[in-house]
């Protein structure tokens, strides 16, 4: 039985699993699809594809292309575990910007209402000031006004 070359007339759904459980178990899901999508030239247009895309991927058992096979996986998962610990790397920085960013903003209210208080006193001394300053004048005022009635 050669169902890698498609040469055994079994019928297609057999002959398409039996082929992808060896060769490419994840398009088992995609079996009756294909069939369907194919009904009528499962032969000339199906198969034959199927024999073009992996005939130089194994020898009659397989043996090599489930070694390619085996050795793409294992590089897309290397890629995968790879992207995801970006996707973690990239989490954390966000989650330290937004960190920093709060930081931030509060340092900034923080100066701002010690600015606001800073000027608020700046304001009530100069208020005092000038006060004391309205008092002595006229304290001054007073005495200028006694002592010019003594003379």
């Amino acid at each position: 039985v050669n169902y890698q070359n498609g040469t055994e007339q079994g019928s297609y759904r057999q002959r398409l699993i039996y082929f992808y459980s060896r060769f490419n178990p994840s398009k088992l899901g995609q079996v009756d699809y294909l069939l369907k999508k194919y009904k009528g030239k499962e032969e000339s247009v199906l198969f034959a594809a199927l024999r073009h895309k992996y005939s130089g991927l194994g020898g009659k058992d397989g043996a090599q292309f489930a070694a390619k096979l085996k050795a793409l996986r294992e590089k897309r998962e290397a890629l995968e575990a790879k992207n995801e610990e970006r996707e973690r790397q990239r989490r954390e920085l966000r989650e330290e910007a937004d960190k920093l960013r709060q930081e931030a903003q509060m340092a900034a209210e923080k100066a701002q209402r010690e600015a606001e208080e800073e000027a608020r006193a700046a304001d009530e001394a100069l208020a005092a000031q000038r006060e004391k300053e309205r008092i002595e004048s006229e304290a001054d005022a007073r005495a200028r006004r006694r002592g010019g009635k003594s003379d």
